[in-house]
């Protein structure tokens, strides 16, 4: 149960990070357009 939790709470974490990263690429070519 416990190894269960840690494996899906590292999976959202991976989850949440490349969203980051998505949003951040385009925030960036946003930013670009605007300027």
């Amino acid at each position: 149960m416990e190894r269960n939790w840690m494996g899906e709470e590292m999976s959202l974490l991976l989850l949440i990070k490349s969203n980051d990263d998505l949003f951040g690429e385009m925030s960036d070519r946003q930013a670009e357009d605007t300027v």
